[in-house]
């Protein structure tokens, strides 16, 4: 499942990486915009008032791969994503990673030395190619 299209993505992917320590005021700007409260919030996450207080204001505290995710999907924003921001991947892409660690390892690290412009051109050419069919 995708849940994003590379090309829909206002800022690149690596780019929002960046954000890892905003998660908070990124997850409050987020439920501010759909004009969600505080206490609906948390009483739709099964969390509490407070916990979900205290991550807005940015404190640390570890989140799980299944909650975060729920986080995500109440505020129609990208699991991944999300989880990128906490320090985290998804276990599905770590079971892929380690099914394949040369390949992805090797595609990692040599996208990292081109510009983000060209990762970007490059990774939507490659999920293009996968979702067509065509590898």
């Amino acid at each position: 499942m995708c849940y994003f299209s590379i090309s829909d993505i206002k800022t690149s992917f690596f780019e929002e990486i960046k954000i890892m320590s905003k998660f908070g005021s990124h997850v409050k700007t987020l439920r501010e915009k759909q004009e969600i409260s505080l206490r609906k919030f948390a009483e739709k996450l099964g969390k509490s008032p407070t916990l979900v207080s205290h991550i807005e204001m940015g404190r640390d505290i570890p989140l799980s791969e299944k909650t975060i995710t729920k986080w995500a999907q109440l505020l129609d924003e990208d699991p991944d994503l999300f989880l990128a921001m906490n320090g985290k991947i998804s276990e599905e892409l770590t079971s892929i990673i380690i099914k394949n660690p040369l390949i992805f390892s090797s595609l990692i690290r040599n996208l990292k030395s081109l510009s983000k412009k060209r990762q970007e051109e490059i990774v939507e050419e490659v999920v293009r190619k996968v979702q067509d069919g065509e590898w």
